[in-house]
């Protein structure tokens, strides 16, 4: 294919012909080497592309694994996040529980110590009540000894006074 006077950066050349009947000959090779040069042409660009993609190909995984690493990197940081606003709303229940455990535990007490004072409120309110109607019994029976008594006196004065 290529001759022995091929370099690696050129396209190969045509043997050099001589001779009075060679102008047929001297055509095909020139049509020959013009179809090597195409050739040589040809697979140098050919390469390039291939270079060209290769460089492409290794651009486009770069900007692949970056854009991986920094969706990683977000979706650890969202993960962060989403855990540290679970702890912070755990904590936030867990406050509000207590929070809510010693209104409750206040309230409690508090209704305790009310039913208590009423109940002992009621309890003077219904012995000063006993003590007025034992007062108002002692009244009404001094009363009615009195009564008896005028009446007695009165009774005793009258026969005198027929």
């Amino acid at each position: 294919m290529a001759s022995a006077s091929t370099t690696a950066g050129s396209p190969p050349a045509a043997p050099a012909l001589h001779g009075p009947g060679d102008g047929d000959a001297i055509l095909e090779e020139r049509d020959a080497q013009a179809l090597r040069n195409q050739v040589y042409a040809l697979r140098e660009a050919l390469e390039r592309v291939q270079a060209d993609k290769g460089v492409a190909v290794q651009q486009a995984t770069a900007h692949s694994a970056d854009q991986i690493a920094q969706l990683q990197a977000a979706v650890a940081a969202l993960r962060d996040t989403l855990e540290r606003a679970r702890t912070e709303r755990d904590e936030a229940v867990q406050n509000a529980i207590q929070v809510l455990t010693e209104e409750n535990t206040q309230l409690k007490s508090t209704a305790t110590a009310l039913r208590d004072a009423m109940e002992q409120q009621s309890a003077r309110e219904a012995a000063r009540l006993q003590d007025a109607e034992r007062l108002h019994q002692l009244e009404r029976a001094q009363l009615h000894a009195a009564i008896r008594e005028l009446r007695a006196a009165l009774e005793a004065r009258e026969p005198a006074a027929q």
